[in-house]
């Protein structure tokens, strides 16, 4: 298990939203879906 891809799961429940998510990550929407797609696995 990842922690990061814990760390966004948890903002991801907190903001409800994959774009605000990605910017406090400093990151993409895109790769906010990858790491979440790879956490479900």
């Amino acid at each position: 298990m990842n922690i990061y891809r814990l760390e966004i799961f948890i903002d991801l429940v907190k903001t409800l939203n994959y774009t605000n998510t990605a910017e406090n990550f400093f990151t993409t929407q895109s790769n906010i879906s990858k790491q979440i797609l790879s956490l479900e696995k």
